[in-house]
């Protein structure tokens, strides 16, 4: 697995999924991601609520297990949104 610099975007709550998950809008690009619920402090939970997504950025290689892909993507900080960014 190759790994990049952090990615740092503010981000919205769209739903949450019943397989725990959440799926959230990032603001930069209007991507859509599915992130663990856990991952989301629960003051932050609120569909609608914005919050501050940091991730080391990952590419998958061909060799790396999905067991791999889990770990990287275990490494998501979810963060109250800093008044800076609002």
């Amino acid at each position: 697995m190759r790994t990049g610099p952090l990615f740092r975007e503010p981000a919205t709550i769209l739903m949450h999924l019943d397989s725990g998950y959440t799926r959230i809008r990032v603001r930069t690009g209007g991507y859509e991601w599915e992130i663990p619920t856990e991952k989301i402090p629960q003051e932050l939970r609120r569909v609608g609520s914005r919050m501050l997504v940091i991730m080391r950025r990952f590419r998958v290689d061909i060799t790396d297990s999905a067991d791999d892909i889990r770990r990287a993507i275990d490494q998501l900080e979810v963060h109250p949104l800093p008044e800076d960014m609002r």
